[in-house]
C-alpha cells in the first residue's frame, strides 16, 4: 500500500501528490475535517498522533516509484509532519532524507512552528526543490489557543517562516 497518493477534489490544487505520515493529530483544531474522513470523533482523532503502520518501509517503496519525479509531494493534508510526537521518533526527518536522496520535490505544511527548525539542515539541502508553509488561521494567540489548542501560536509560526526564508528556503504562498 502506497503512502504517497494523488489528492482528490480541490486538494489537488495545492499539490499533485501528498503523503500523510501520522494517524491522528494532537493539535485538536476545532475546525478540522480529518476526523470525519477517518470516521473518528474529534476527541479520538486528536487524542494522539502516531506514525502510520510500517511507514518507513512503505515510503522506501514509494521512493522507487517517484524517484526523480517532477511532481511535488506535500507533507501533510491530514495531521502535521511536525506534531509533538515527531520529536520522539524523528519520522519527518527520516522521510525528508529519503525524499532528498531520491530527488523528490517536497512541500511541508505545518502548524508546528519552531519544531520544523530542527530539520533546517536537511530542508536547506533540498535547495529550490522544497517549500515550507504554515496554516495561519488566527493572528490572535487567545483565539488560536481556543481553536487550535495543540498547535504552535501564530507568532511562533510566523517567526519560523521568517527564519526559514532568511536561510534561503522557499516559503509557500497561499
Amino acid at each position: 500500500m502506497s503512502i504517497i497518493y494523488v489528492p482528490k477534489g480541490r486538494a489537488r490544487e495545492y499539490s499533485p501528490l501528498a503523503a500523510n505520515l501520522f494517524e491522528g493529530c494532537s493539535h485538536g483544531c476545532k475546525y478540522c475535517y480529518a476526523p470525519g474522513i477517518r470516521h473518528l470523533s474529534p476527541e479520538t482523532y486528536s487524542k494522539e498522533s502516531k506514525p502510520r503502520a510500517e511507514i518507513l518501509s512503505k515510503i522506501k517503496d514509494d521512493c522507487e516509484t517517484f524517484q526523480d519525479s517532477r511532481e511535488q509531494v506535500l507533507l501533510s493534508f491530514i495531521g502535521d509532519p511536525y506534531c509533538p510526537e515527531d520529536a520522539e521518533n524523528g519520522l519527518t526527518r527520516s522521510i525528508l532524507s529519503l525524499f532528498l536522496e531520491n530527488r523528490i520535490p517536497t512541500a511541508i505544511l505545518t502548524k508546528g512552528g519552531h519544531r520544523a527548525l530542527r530539520d533546517m539542515d536537511i530542508i536547506k539541502s533540498f535547495g529550490r526543490s522544497i517549500k515550507v508553509g504554515a496554516t495561519l488561521t488566527f493572528s490572535d494567540s487567545a483565539k488560536s489557543l481556543e481553536w487550535e489548542p495543540g498547535a504552535a501560536l501564530p507568532g511562533d509560526r510566523i517567526d519560523t517562516l521568517l527564519t526559514l526564508k532568511e536561510a534561503g528556503v522557499n516559503i509557500a504562498e497561499a
